[in-house]
């Protein structure tokens, strides 16, 4: 549960979310999803607007496209009740882009990333994969292996509305998505801002807020899991926020948000990020994936994720931005960013386009 809610308030919420799903669902397997009911306006939504400002000026974010609010939808996936954000696909295209958020993030945040996919006619999804953003866990100990479900079961019932599902995942919402692709087939293909395999050391070691973190108390979580699992943790206790921009604005208004920063999640959370092995290493794993990793990734650089991006057995590509933090939303590298990924995404329809660097 989101801590920074009152027990009234979480109550509301839960009858709320009850409500939706006795409300006209539409069941694929053990999810369903009711859409278009109890919408929060983006314009009222004060906790996800004060991030607009950080926006930067791009014909990509031109003001129509920037005046786009998302419909809200909720998908419920056992007990866990998920919010998602969808701006329905136009034209020309049965792709919807399944955005995946990071450690400290939510599915809002990542709307100046879905904003230019939909502007060009792809359908995108954004869900607030629990404790974070507006969903409502469930009774289960929330781990990586949790959202790993979660999202793939959100592939499966896009899959069977007959699109093509790509998971675009930034921070580590990439290596989440390797995780999901790697044992659904149903992803078409992945777009990655990071590979960061915590099961490395010196991967451990950049993305904790210590050494002292990452050497003596990451070690005696997996090693006392029975112990430490329900230690309800914040994510800047574990990681270093300030590596995710440059700009402390952000920084800081990350950290402030009830539904990022202020929201704590269980050591086993961070356990399972750090110990889990995908279904399929890279050596055998054959989805078409893209790199596309900010140049001035400061906190996470690409020295840490390119060895395994690089074991990577099937279709790969790499575009490394021309600068751009962690969240790369500093230019050139946001407009970059668009182009890289527009084009990957017109490759799975049309046919391949290198985009390696040389």
């Amino acid at each position: 549960m989101n801590v920074a809610q009152t027990p009234g308030r979480t109550q509301a919420r839960r009858w709320s979310a009850a409500l939706l799903r006795l409300s006209a669902p539409l069941v694929f397997g053990g999810s369903r999803v009711t859409t278009a009911l109890a919408r929060t306006m983006w314009a009222e939504d004060s906790e996800a607007r004060r991030y607009e400002r950080f926006w930067p000026p791009s014909p990509f974010l031109d003001p129509e496209v920037r005046g786009r609010s998302p419909a809200e939808e909720w998908f419920v996936f056992a007990d866990h009740q998920i919010h998602l954000d969808r701006l329905p696909g136009t034209t020309g295209t049965d792709t919807t882009v399944v955005l995946v958020h990071g450690g400290a993030g939510h599915g809002r945040l990542l709307l100046p990333f879905a904003l230019p996919l939909w502007a060009r006619g792809f359908e995108v999804v954004a869900p607030d994969l629990p404790n974070y953003g507006r969903s409502i866990p469930g009774a289960e100990r929330i781990t990586l292996d949790v959202w790993v479900r979660i999202l793939s079961a959100l592939v499966d019932q896009e899959h069977a509305r007959g699109r093509r599902v790509v998971l675009y995942g930034l921070s580590i919402g990439g290596m989440t998505s390797y995780h999901v692709a790697a044992e659904n087939p149903k992803v078409a293909a992945v777009v990655a801002t990071t590979l960061l395999d915590l099961r490395e050391g010196d991967a451990r070691d950049a993305a904790a807020s210590s050494r002292f973190m990452s050497r003596v108390v990451s070690p005696l979580g997996r090693a006392l899991p029975w112990l430490f699992d329900g230690l309800m943790l914040r994510a800047g206790a574990v990681g270093r926020l300030e590596g995710m921009s440059p700009m402390r604005d952000l920084v800081d208004a990350l950290d402030e948000d009830p539904r990022i920063g202020r929201v704590r999640m269980p050591a086993a959370f961070y356990r399972t990020l750090s110990e889990r092995s995908p279904s399929r290493e890279p050596e055998q794993f054959t989805t078409p994936i893209l790199l596309v990793h900010p140049g001035h990734d400061l906190w996470t650089p690409l020295a840490l994720s390119r060895p395994f991006f690089d074991r990577i057995a099937g279709p790969r590509q790499i575009r490394v931005l021309g600068g751009g933090a962690h969240i790369p939303l500093e230019q050139p590298a946001f407009d970059e960013l668009q182009r890289t990924v527009l084009a990957f995404l017109a490759s799975l329809e049309d046919g391949p386009t290198d985009l390696a660097e040389p």
